[in-house]
């Protein structure tokens, strides 16, 4: 006959190992908090942070930035939590937008203009040449009236009649000594006839 042993208290109240570790292989880890205010922004798209679409240019993505970052400024908002949160997001959400567009670049949200075809360039061609002929044929023809107009004043300026030395007070040598010789004809015509008619009227008296 055998000796029973009877179990130990201790033995009893401990529970097996794999019966412990079951339950902690089962159970999911848990997420580590956030351990700063700018992991939340990992959660939101940053382009929906900073207000603007995914196809928007660097130059107007910068301008929604700045205006954001004053806005929530903290010395802007009196030390604000929530603007001190507001304010580490948007500096996230466009540091990851740059972040991205440098890796890959954006393409224009427009479309490129379609290819032109040789028929309308052609014509396009015709067309600026046929403008640039027509300039210069009205630039010849404004220089050619300008000319010809310089030139009829000129020849209009030499036909006016020139002033006579008379008019203008000049006499001459020989035009004035002629007249000294026909005034003195006339003088003397005039005294001989005078004379004559005298002499004619004392024959008559005596």
């Amino acid at each position: 006959m055998g000796v029973r042993t009877r179990a130990s208290p201790l033995r009893q109240s401990v529970p097996p190992l794999a019966a412990c570790v079951r339950p902690l292989a089962c159970r999911a880890p848990e997420r580590p908090k956030a351990a700063s205010l700018g992991l939340s922004s990992l959660r939101r798209d940053p382009y929906t942070v900073l207000g603007v679409k995914p196809g928007v240019s660097d130059e107007e993505l910068r301008v929604a930035y700045r205006r954001l970052v004053q806005l929530h400024h903290p010395d802007h908002n009196g030390g604000s939590i929530e603007s001190a949160r507001r304010f580490e997001e948007v500096q996230e959400a466009y540091g990851s937008i740059m972040r991205q567009r440098r890796r890959s670049p954006v393409p224009p949200s427009y479309a490129p203009p379609p290819p032109t075809s040789p028929d309308v360039e052609e014509r396009l061609a015709g067309l600026e040449r046929e403008l640039r002929e027509k300039a210069r044929v009205a630039r010849e023809r404004a220089q050619r009236a300008a000319r010809e107009a310089a030139a009829a004043a000129t020849s209009k300026t030499k036909r006016v009649d020139r002033p006579s030395d008379e008019e203008l007070g000049y006499i001459k040598t020989d035009d004035s000594f002629g007249k000294i010789v026909a005034d003195g004809l006339d003088e003397f015509a005039s005294w001989m006839q005078r004379r004559g008619e005298r002499g004619h009227d004392t024959g008559r008296r005596t």
